[in-house]
């Protein structure tokens, strides 16, 4: 199936004929045309024989396509169930690293759900963007919510809440709520301070101790008994240190004391993971059969990894078909994809609808020195164009963060004809702090057992856009997981555009491993 849209008007005195080329390779016939216009009236034609130029009349044209096309397993609410609007903040991460390729500053909202009052109804927990207030909404009669905890949470507003979690902390039988905070508007302080609200018997009280001398740019938060003395520990992961594009981030993990007290566990813990890099998300499940919770994890820079519990500690799994997965990795998800009873991981990655294309030969590469020696660390992303390792940042954007690159260069034509070594150094690069992807596409990785995966990548339609998160569910009924995927980044640097292609998509398991894109399960899901 081929799907063309045609707009003869691109712009200010900017027009395209209105002409649609359809190639049909060796195909003599064409199964079938339909067309459909503006405002929905729409016409099919059959049987059409190929090398032939065919005129269409909108007069035409019958009916409504879009009102006769209604998704058959999804649609949306007239009204929200969530009296809640999500609140974002314009981005300044542009402004004060003016060389990065996006920003990471917008990284809300995530939901939580659980019986939080203990009627035997779930309620939903909504963190809520930089200065706008979480919600807490209880579950009624008839399924309609109410915000309760409305002053409770106001208190911190301030906050960017990145993410949280239900569970039990003090072991009373109640969920208790910790919510965790980042989005690389603050460096440190209370905006970036975990905060535990324990549940007193259907209402939240917020613990004014814990976490009282830490700080992180979270990026996800999940509970585990990771030293096996019934209680419920907590990791937190980092996706990025704030101002500081590219930089490794520290992540935190804390023991339970058994009455719902955290306490910073030391690194020798988990002391791998901390030199690991970006996490942006993270999984746990038993991954190689031996009745223990192993570590999924996916992050920028870095490639997708697991760490392995051996019962006395964690070791992390190498060559693994997982070593040089190095990507742009938003989220990472647990599933039995080819029903071979082991476990798969499923990763979303930025795609491949930008200029950036990325390999083992050609990767995309992110330098971190003090180039022009004045204190600070400028971050330098390249990539390949046309064989040659080229700086992403133009030379405009180089010159103000650099101004010795102004002298240097005094011509655009001087700077584009520049190597990389000659623009910035030999020395200076090698010495400079390095990081590198090698892969852009979303992807399943199968387990194959002896813990060993082999990557897919998923189908073209779903490298349109950045996946930032997964649904595995059986969609059809055939009792295999599909796919429900959801993207789209706006806050992008103005080389590159937005990645904004996804209006919800949904892909059918082939049952091999492998996806195909399901069209006719359209998804009504934008922005």
């Amino acid at each position: 199936m081929q799907v063309f849209e045609n707009f003869t008007t691109r712009g200010y005195l900017s027009a395209v004929p209105a002409r649609i080329q359809i190639g049909l390779g060796e195909a003599e016939i064409l199964d079938s045309l339909l067309v459909v216009w503006p405002g929905g009236a729409f016409e099919k034609q059959v049987r059409l024989s190929a090398g032939k130029t065919i005129a269409l009349q909108q007069e035409n044209a019958r009916g409504n396509y879009y009102s006769r096309t209604k998704p058959e397993l999804f649609w949306q609410t007239r009204d929200s169930v969530l009296p809640f609007v999500h609140k974002e903040n314009t981005s300044l991460d542009f402004d004060r690293e003016p060389l990065i390729a996006y920003a990471r500053s917008n990284e809300g909202p995530a939901i939580s759900i659980g019986d939080v009052n203990r009627d035997g109804t779930d309620d939903i927990f909504i963190g809520g963007g930089k200065r706008q207030a979480a919600s807490l909404f209880l579950q009624g009669p008839e399924g309609k919510f109410s915000p309760v905890d409305t002053e409770l949470f106001a208190e911190d507003a301030l906050n960017e809440d990145t993410g949280h979690i239900l569970f039990d902390a003090d072991g009373d039988g109640w969920l208790d709520l910790l919510v965790v905070s980042g989005g690389n508007e603050f460096t440190e302080g209370p905006a970036l301070r975990p905060r535990l609200y324990r549940n007193r018997r259907g209402r939240f009280v917020k613990d004014s101790v814990a976490f009282e001398n830490f700080n992180i740019n979270a990026s996800a938060v999940d509970t585990i008994d990771i030293d096996q003395d019934g209680d419920l520990d907590i990791f937190i992961s980092s996706d990025a240190v704030p101002g500081a594009f590219g930089k490794t981030p520290e992540h935190g993990f804390f023991e339970n004391d058994g009455a719902g007290r955290f306490i910073a566990a030391g690194a020798d813990l988990f002391p791998e993971l901390q030199d690991f890099g970006a996490i942006d998300d993270f999984s746990w499940a038993d991954l190689n059969g031996d009745g223990r919770l192993d570590l999924a994890l996916a992050g920028h820079w870095g490639p997708i990894a697991v760490f392995y519990n051996t019962g006395s500690g964690w070791q992390r799994g190498t060559n693994n078909g997982l070593d040089t997965s190095n990507g742009w990795w938003n989220c990472i998800k647990v599933t039995d994809i080819d029903k071979d009873g082991d476990l798969d991981l499923i990763a979303g990655n930025w795609g491949l609808n930008s200029k950036f294309r990325a390999s083992s030969e050609t990767p995309l590469t992110l330098y971190r020195s003090d180039f022009d020696k004045n204190g600070s660390v400028e971050p330098v992303v390249t990539y390949f164009h046309k064989g040659a390792e080229t700086p992403f940042a133009s030379r405009d954007e180089l010159g103000k963060q650099m101004p010795f690159l102004n002298k240097k260069y005094r011509t655009y034509h001087d700077f584009a004809a520049a190597t990389l070594e000659e623009i910035f150094g030999a020395e200076a690069l090698r010495e400079a702090e390095k990081k590198q992807v090698f892969e852009l596409r979303s992807c399943v990785f199968l387990n194959e057992g002896q813990g060993q995966f082999k990557k897919i990548p998923l189908p073209n339609i779903a490298q349109a856009s950045i996946i930032y998160d997964f649904l595995p569910e059986d969609v059809d009924g055939d009792g295999y997981t599909d796919l429900i995927l959801i993207g789209n980044l706006h806050e992008m640097s103005t080389q590159l555009g937005r990645l904004d292609a996804f209006q919800g998509l949904v892909l059918k398991n082939n049952g091999t491993g492998s996806f195909s894109w399901a069209p006719e399960m359209a998804l009504p899901v934008w922005g």
